[in-house]
């Protein structure tokens, strides 16, 4: 992408962009969706944005979330609800959606990694609609999902059948490019599609966004958890994601881990210290470096030093990991 980029720099730079009608018509193609079912936006965070001003009632949000939801439909009630370790399942979000009008689904969750099967999901969405809720379903994540080999519900057939459905995606983290705003809502709801397309600019968009190569990251984001639990500073929880939330297992706190990481090192990790539903200030989230296998390595190499540095055993926290890994495993399995 960064050749094509460089190739066509010049056109890309001093030509006006497609209009909406084209970048929707592109993006449609590119999921198989009807054109009039699909928007593109200026990222996800921006068709939230959008989509928060139009969406009514009562949101139920899991803790933690993507703050973009809480922040974006601060004018709704909020009903929350946070589950231990950081897991829940399709039973837990009906117990929730009992409480609100609208329901917001991160599948894999953000920052949990928490995934739900494809075939929970539509057992939901159908729950939704027979009971007349809205089902936001970011996923943003979702090329990342190795659980099955389909795990995205967006579809043509899905989204016709159940018009309560509102589907986004960022497609700036499955093609590793988040520095390049972009993103698509989906719905079977023409009215609502067409309520939102009204408010977009007609150059939504700019024309570097156009270009775009999709790689999958499993493989080593599989190897990246394995080096990151063998530092011992860190407890790292299974994801679906393209990232590890991951709780620090000594006498160090997560701001404290994270400047630290960037004054010494010029290493910059997230701390999640004050998000809702994150407990503890303890907790970081850690996404293998879109550059590669060597940046990992680096990355691990200075978290290993720093463990060596900081690391008094926890046993209680590394058999309680233990546990969680092996339900994990087990409910996989099943």
């Amino acid at each position: 992408m960064y050749h094509e980029l460089k190739a066509y720099f010049k056109e890309l730079l001093f030509q006006y962009p497609s209009g909406l009608n084209t970048e929707n018509l592109l993006s449609a193609k590119m999921f198989n969706i009807e054109k009039d079912c699909m928007l593109t936006g200026n990222g996800a965070a921006a068709l939230i944005c959008f989509l928060s001003g139009i969406i009514e009632g009562t949101i139920g949000v899991v803790y933690p979330a993507f703050n973009e939801y809480t922040d974006r439909f601060c004018n709704n009630t909020i009903v929350s609800f946070t589950p231990d370790d950081f897991r829940y399942t399709r039973d837990d979000l009906i117990r929730l959606s009992s409480q609100c009008d609208v329901l917001v689904l991160i599948n894999p969750d953000n920052p949990s990694g928490n995934y739900i099967c494809r075939n929970d999901v539509l057992l939901f969405i159908a729950y939704c609609n027979q009971n007349n809720k809205i089902l936001i379903l970011d996923e943003s994540f979702i090329d990342f999902c190795d659980a099955e080999e389909e795990p995205s519900v967006l579809t043509q057939e899905t989204l016709n059948k159940y018009p309560n459905l509102m589907v986004i995606k960022s497609l700036s983290k499955s093609y590793g490019i988040p520095g390049i705003r972009l993103g698509v809502l989906a719905s079977g709801n023409r009215s609502v599609i067409k309520q939102i397309r009204k408010n977009i600019p007609v150059w939504n968009i700019n024309s570097l966004r156009l270009c775009a190569v999709c790689k999958k990251i499993t493989e080593e984001r599989c190897r990246f958890k394995e080096e990151l639990e063998k530092t011992g500073l860190l407890i790292v929880y299974f994801s679906q994601a393209n990232y590890f939330l991951c709780k620090i297992n000594a006498d160090i706190t997560a701001s404290q881990l994270a400047r630290r990481m960037l004054s010494e090192y010029a290493m910059f990790i997230k701390d999640l210290s004050g998000k809702k539903g994150i407990p503890d200030d303890n907790f970081l989230r850690i996404a293998p470096a879109i550059r590669g296998r060597m940046d990992n390595d680096r990355l691990v190499q200075v978290l290993a030093a720093m463990g060596k540095e900081l690391y008094t055993p926890h046993l209680e926290l590394r058999l309680y990991a233990g546990v969680i890994g092996q339900g994990l495993c087990q409910r996989r399995q099943a």
